[in-house]
């Protein structure tokens, strides 16, 4: 231990350029900084969200069978009902 410094005390090192220290934990980063950043994300999140709806609409129209291409043309449920009742 150099000469004239307690145990807890550490030299000062003069040959590094005071730009180059870290800066104060205290100091708040740049508003256009955290602008930035926020902007990042919102991209990054609403672009993973249209991503993956675009995937899934390309899988289910990929695996399911464009209409009436079923066996016969009755379909299922009420495919085949006519919304107007006729006269008895």
């Amino acid at each position: 231990m150099p000469a004239g410094l307690t145990q807890n005390e550490t030299p000062h090192r003069t040959d590094i350029p005071e730009s180059v220290h870290m800066k104060n934990d205290d100091e708040d980063p740049p508003v256009w900084l955290t602008v930035l950043k926020l902007v990042v994300i919102a991209v990054v999140l609403i672009g993973g969200t249209g991503l993956a709806l675009w995937y899934v609409d390309q899988m289910q129209s990929r695996d399911q069978p464009a209409l009436g291409s079923g066996s016969g043309s009755s379909g299922w449920g009420i495919v085949g009902d006519n919304p107007l009742r006729f006269k008895r």
